[in-house]
């Protein structure tokens, strides 16, 4: 059975590109809030390096930025593949969240940075979700089912 949408693919991603561009934003900006106002480190622990490191704001908007494209992806799957797609849509994500929250609590860095990490991924994904689900009915049409 296919989905509950008929998407037009290219306001989709669109939005999709404008949303990740928003994340990103949105991201570095926890981090400059981190840094300039409350004068707050934002420590990552790097595989292979010896000790942790000061996040770089490429680094936070470039992560940021590929969280929404694949949102946008994996929304568009479940639209055309799924019934009641943006259901799965926001299950999926909030399971995302919490799976992308364990790195960040396992890193052997101040809790301060988890924090603030932990903040970021919160940020990008009100984000994106919102951004994302709320477009929905700018980007698709939904089609009738049969009873």
């Amino acid at each position: 059975m296919a989905g509950d949408w008929k998407v037009d693919g290219g306001r989709l991603w669109g939005t999709g590109v404008a949303t990740a561009v928003v994340a990103g934003l949105a991201a570095m900006t926890v981090l400059f809030v981190a840094r300039s106002l409350v004068g707050s480190q934002v420590l990552v622990a790097l595989p292979g390096a010896q000790a942790p490191a000061e996040l770089p704001y490429l680094n936070t908007f470039a992560l940021a930025f590929v969280a929404g494209i694949v949102a946008t992806g994996v929304l568009h799957l479940l639209l055309v593949a799924v019934p009641r797609g943006t259901a799965f849509f926001g299950w999926l994500s909030i399971l995302f969240l919490v799976l992308s929250l364990g790195p960040v609590f396992a890193m052997d860095v101040p809790m301060a940075s988890k924090a603030w990490l932990a903040g970021m991924h919160a940020v990008t994904y009100a984000v994106v979700v919102s951004l994302l689900l709320g477009s929905v009915s700018r980007v698709a049409v939904r089609i009738p089912q049969p009873r």
